[in-house]
């Protein structure tokens, strides 16, 4: 009688071991694939923290406004309490800045990748609310919308406030 000897034979251990690897880079593949969507969240969270507070302070300055100097569709010039000028606008170079008393000349970047800023000013007829883009009295202004539109690390970001003027 032939005795069987106990163990593998060499077909059994490329079948496991193919197995081994085809379950090996399926995990890779779903381990590597949600680093890669976290690495995204993560991006897309910060462009959007950034650019929001970028807006949030330009909406609180403008909420404090003692009124408007000058307005224009992506540019706004006006007057605090204590009888500065502030200026927030879109650069050319794609940059939101803004200036005091106009120091410095070209302003301080406060936001890079703005494509788009627009400014939609609302006045007050004694019976409901007028929208315009370019004011033609800034000092009847009582309110006013802010949507920016930005690109940071890749990821655009489309952000809105809108501001009521404590001083109307």
């Amino acid at each position: 009688m032939k005795r069987r000897h106990a163990g593998f034979t060499l077909i059994e251990m490329l079948v496991v071991g193919l197995i081994s690897v085809i379950i090996g880079a399926g995990l890779w593949t779903l381990v590597r694939s949600a680093y890669d969507a976290e690495y995204m969240l993560i991006n897309q969270n910060t462009a959007n923290a950034n650019a929001r507070q970028v807006v949030d302070l330009f909406a609180d300055h403008l909420r404090g406004t003692a009124g408007l100097v000058s307005a224009s569709p992506s540019d706004v010039t006006f007057s605090d309490n204590a009888g500065n000028s502030i200026r927030y606008w879109r650069a050319s170079d794609g940059t939101l800045r803004t200036s005091v008393n106009n120091t410095p000349a070209n302003g301080n970047q406060i936001l890079a990748g703005v494509q788009s800023l627009s400014l939609t000013y609302y006045t007050w007829n004694g019976s409901s609310w007028v929208s315009s883009t370019s004011p033609s009295v800034p000092g009847s202004v009582g309110a006013a919308d802010i949507v920016v539109v930005v690109n940071i690390n890749g990821y655009t970001r489309r952000l809105s406030s809108r501001v009521r003027f404590r001083q109307k």
